[in-house]
């Protein structure tokens, strides 16, 4: 493993800069001023601050995973190649200029991304957002008011979030347990949040089992997903025998 330790890496050579070790950790930002840094073998780079591309240099994603703490400043050039970009901090992030990604990922709950006002972002993969309950991911613009806008190349999913100023180009995107906090355009779906649980089982009826000594064969109608109607998708059915009485404290 190869570790930069608590300082700038700074990308100064007008020649190419290959990086291509097993795990790399910048403890600070990353900020290539001029040439081109190429990323290959699937590396892992972790950057606790910032990845800043200036105007004369160049970012060469290839297939790599790229941690970001805060910011990203695009206003070079930037080859997502099949890379994936994540913000993985509590940090603030902001991401600066117009780039394209191919896979674009935070799952921090309560995050805070801002996207510079007027610049558009491209997904051409995967857009993986999910936050929490009562911790949505929240994705605004630099400019209060001002748009920003987001193009996929397919229609995605996202979940525990709240958007505000955006625009969704080309395809749509589908939010559930999300919230629109205004000006987003009708690309952005907003699902209304489940609040109805599902209905208390009330006719459980327990016989004596014919196979084994000991056995009982348990009889119930299931509920639905909302109290007794719909279907529960991805639920989980606890069954808790003892011989004392069983309480939700136990």
């Amino acid at each position: 493993m190869r570790r930069l330790s608590k300082i700038l890496l700074l990308v100064l050579a007008p020649l190419p800069f290959y990086l291509s070790v097993f795990l790399t950790d910048v403890h600070a930002s990353f900020v290539i001023t001029a040439g081109t840094v190429t990323l290959s073998n699937a590396i892992t780079v972790d950057v606790s601050s910032d990845i800043v591309i200036e105007a004369g240099g160049s970012l060469d994603a290839g297939d790599c995973l790229i941690n970001i703490g805060r910011r990203f400043d695009n206003s070079g050039r930037f080859n997502a190649g099949t890379s994936t970009i994540t913000f993985y901090t509590t940090l603030v992030s902001t991401i600066t200029g117009s780039t394209t990604f191919y896979h674009f990922v935070c799952e921090t709950q309560d995050k805070w991304l801002y996207f510079q006002s007027g610049t558009t972002q491209t997904v051409q993969g995967n857009l993986t957002l999910t936050g929490g309950v009562g911790q949505r991911i929240k994705l605004r613009s630099t400019t209060d008011g001002s748009k920003w806008y987001i193009r996929f190349l397919s229609s995605q999913t996202a979940g525990y979030v709240d958007v505000k100023d955006s625009d969704a180009l080309n395809r749509t995107i589908t939010c559930s347990e999300s919230f629109s906090s205004g000006n987003n355009n009708d690309n952005w779906i907003f699902l209304d949040p489940d609040v109805t649980p599902p209905a208390a089982i009330s006719n459980l009826t327990a016989l004596t089992g014919t196979q084994n000594d000991g056995d009982v064969r348990l009889y119930w109608t299931a509920p639905g997903d909302d109290g007794t109607s719909g279907d529960i998708t991805g639920g989980i059915i606890r069954i808790k025998a003892s011989t004392y009485s069983i309480t939700s404290a136990n």
